[in-house]
Parts: structure tokens; C-alpha cells; sequence
């Protein structure tokens, strides 16, 4: 059974795939409590357990540089295997590519424009990782 939470910028869900899913609302920002309050949300789902994590960042408007370094720091590689990263804008490239190259994640990180091709990169992630 799928379980669910509702922060203050994303809906989060953990279901029987095994892959966390993000997804982000359509605040104005995400700040560095944000990042923190959804971070602990996917540990709490996930029973501390790292998984793929499908983030869909569709709706995302603006990432704080804070959110984006914590977003790519260890406390989010104790949640996550990999992340595939859903994007539809120039927006949310820019985003995705600053979490890339700038902020440098300790786990793969990906961007797609198709959540079918997305899913297909987690299931092997998990595959290879045997989770």
C-alpha cells in the first residue's frame, strides 16, 4: 500500500515500486526549510531506506541556493539511489542543471521530459542496485 505526505511544496508518495515520488507544487519558492521539511518527509516514507526518487519538477518556479545545495548534499543521498528528474520549462532545466553542475550531487541525477523514460532509468537503477 502507497504511503503519503503533504508538505508545503511537494506531494510525496512511496508505493509498491519502490520508487519515491516528488511531486513539486506550484509555490513560489522552495527555501532552505523546505528543502529540509521534504527531505525528512522522504526518509520518514522510505523508513530510511535509499530508493530511486522520481522528482517531478514541472510546476517548479525557484530553487533557493540554499534548497539546491541541500537538495544535492548527504542528507538527501540517505534517501536516494538515484534521481530522476522531470522537467518541462526552461525553468526547470536550469534548475536540474544547477543541481548538476553547480551543486554536484553524490548520486546520479537525471533530467526527463518523459516520466515513461524516467521510470524506466529508476527500475534499472533499482535493478543494479538490488533493492
Amino acid at each position: 500500500m502507497a504511503k503519503s505526505v503533504e508538505t508545503r511544496t511537494q506531494s510525496i508518495t512511496f508505493g509498491e515500486d519502490a520508487i519515491l515520488r516528488c511531486r513539486v507544487k506550484a509555490t513560489e519558492e522552495h527555501t532552505l526549510n523546505d528543502a529540509m521539511e521534504n527531505i525528512q518527509a522522504c526518509a520518514r516514507l522510505t523508513d530510511g531506506v535509499r530508493v530511486p526518487t522520481l522528482l517531478d519538477a514541472r510546476l517548479a518556479k525557484k530553487v533557493s541556493r540554499e534548497a539546491r545545495e541541500y537538495y544535492a548534499g548527504p542528507e538527501n543521498a540517505k534517501v536516494t539511489i538515484a534521481t530522476a528528474m522531470l522537467i518541462g520549462s526552461a525553468v526547470g532545466r536550469v534548475i536540474g542543471n544547477f543541481l548538476i553542475q553547480v551543486n554536484r550531487p553524490s548520486f546520479p541525477l537525471r533530467l526527463f521530459s518523459q516520466e515513461a523514460e524516467a521510470v524506466a532509468w529508476l527500475e534499472e537503477i533499482r535493478r543494479q542496485s538490488r533493492i
